[in-house]
C-alpha cells in the first residue's frame, strides 16, 4: 500500500490561539507517512522548539502555510476557515473538527471543492460516545469562568445568608453532564471545600433534554429565579434554525444571572433558514473576549431579526480548550493517534459502516446517510 504524506498547518485565528499538536504525534505517525510537513513556527505559542519535532526523522519536515495545504491528509483541531480550504487540492483528506450539523455552508464548500472530510468531532466508538474529546475540560473550564462572572454580577455569592445558587443546564449528553459535575463545585473545587467549610448554601443543578426544551410554557417558568443558564445541546441539523429559548424567555432571569455557552454554535446567514443559537440575542466569542456585559457592543452586532432586548452577563467562547492549551493537546494527540494510524493504513475509499466504523462515523457521507435516512 502505497504511504500518504500528512500536513500539519498552524492555526491562524485569534492571537490567543496557540494550540498546535505536540512533537509526539509526528513521532507516532513518522512509521506510517511517507512525509510529514509541519509548517515553520509550530508549537511556538507553546514553548517548542520547532527542531524537537523534526530531530532524528527523516521524513518529518518544516514547511510553509500552503506547502501543509498541499499534502495528501491534512490536519488541524479547529476547521480551515474558506479561503484555507480553497487552497486543498480535490481528493484531500480534511481531518479537523468539522461540526456539520451547525455548518451547513462548510459541507456545501467542501463538497463542491471535492475535498474528502472526517470531522473529529463525529468520529464515534460502539457505544457512540466520541473518541475524540476534551469534553470534561471543556466545561469545567466553561463553567470556572461563569462562577467568575457571577461572583462580579452577584456579590452575595460567599455569603452564608443567601439562598442555593440555581442552574439550568440545557443538554443531557456527555458535556452537560460534565458542566453538572463542575457546577456543583462551582466549577473550582477549592473554592467549593472554602464555602463549605464556612457553611454557605451550594448548588442545586437542574440538567434537561429534549423531552423538556420542547415544551416552552414549562422552560419560561424554569428560569424564574434561576441564576445560572448554561447551553451544553448538542442539537441535530433540523433543529438549529430554531432557538430553545427565545430572547422573551430571557427578561424571567434575575438581573444578576449568568449565561453560559459551552456549545457555542455559531449564526449562519449564508443558508435558509439562518442557523441560529439555542439561546436568542447571545453573541459568540473566543479566548480573546469570552465575557460579554449587557452593555457590550456585540450584542448590537448579531445579524438581522435575532431580538437582544433581554440580556444578561453571558460567557461564550467558540472553542473553551483554547484555555488550557497544553492539557487540550496532551489528550488530542493521543487521541487522534490513535485514529489516524487507522487512516494511514485503511484507504478513504475502503471506510465503511462494516470497515472501521469509527473512522467511518466521522465521513460526510455517514453524517449525509444518517440525516437523510436515520442511523444504519
Amino acid at each position: 500500500m502505497q504511504k500518504l504524506t500528512i500536513g500539519f498547518p498552524r492555526m491562524h485565528k485569534e492571537v490567543g490561539e496557540i494550540r498546535d499538536f505536540l512533537p509526539s504525534l509526528m513521532h507516532r505517525l513518522a512509521p506510517f507517512a511517507k512525509e510529514i510537513v509541519i509548517e515553520t513556527a509550530i508549537g511556538a505559542g507553546l514553548g517548542i522548539n520547532p527542531s524537537e519535532y523534526i530531530q532524528g526523522y527523516g521524513n518529518i519536515y518544516l514547511g510553509s502555510n500552503l506547502d501543509c495545504y498541499d499534502q495528501d491528509i491534512v490536519v488541524q483541531i479547529r476547521s480551515p476557515e474558506d479561503n484555507e480550504l480553497e487552497k486543498m487540492k480535490p481528493g484531500t483528506i480534511l481531518f479537523s473538527m468539522l461540526h456539520y450539523p451547525t455548518h451547513p455552508h462548510r459541507i456545501k464548500l467542501i463538497q463542491e471543492l471535492g475535498l474528502r472530510p472526517i470531522s473529529i468531532d463525529s468520529i464515534v466508538g460502539e457505544d457512540d460516545c466520541r473518541l475524540i474529546e476534551y469534553l470534561r475540560g471543556t466545561s469545567w473550564i466553561a463553567i470556572r469562568k461563569g462562577f467568575k462572572a457571577l461572583h462580579k454580577t452577584y456579590p452575595r455569592l460567599s455569603d452564608n445568608s443567601r439562598k442555593p445558587v440555581e442552574v439550568v443546564i440545557a443538554g443531557a449528553g456527555t458535556t452537560g453532564r460534565f458542566a453538572a459535575e463542575a457546577a456543583v463545585k462551582y466549577g473550582d473545587i477549592n473554592l467549593h471545600r472554602k464555602l463549605m467549610e464556612r457553611g454557605v448554601p451550594g448548588v442545586i443543578v437542574h440538567t434537561i433534554g429534549r423531552n423538556i426544551t420542547y415544551d416552552k410554557t414549562l422552560l419560561a417558568r424554569l428560569l424564574y429565579g434561576v441564576d445560572m443558564l448554561v447551553d451544553a445541546t448538542a442539537r441535530k441539523a433540523n433543529e438549529c434554525s430554531q432557538h430553545i429559548f427565545p430572547n422573551d424567555m430571557i427578561r424571567n432571569l434575575p438581573e444578576h444571572a449568568v449565561i453560559v455557552d459551552i456549545a457555542a454554535d455559531p449564526y449562519d446567514t449564508d443558508v435558509k433558514p439562518m442557523s441560529v443559537k439555542a439561546i436568542e440575542g447571545i453573541p459568540t466569542g473566543n479566548m480573546e473576549q469570552f465575557e460579554f456585559p449587557p452593555t457590550h457592543p456585540a450584542f448590537d452586532q448579531l445579524p438581522h431579526g435575532v431580538c437582544t432586548t433581554n440580556r444578561r452577563m453571558t460567557l461564550s467562547c467558540y472553542s473553551w480548550p483554547c484555555l488550557r492549551p497544553v492539557d487540550c493537546m496532551q489528550r488530542y494527540g493521543r487521541q487522534v493517534g490513535d485514529i489516524l494510524e487507522v487512516l494511514m493504513q485503511i484507504p478513504y475509499n475502503r471506510l465503511s459502516i462494516n470497515n472501521c466504523r469509527s473512522l467511518y462515523t466521522g465521513t460526510l457521507e455517514y453524517y449525509l446517510e444518517k440525516r437523510n435516512n436515520g442511523p444504519p
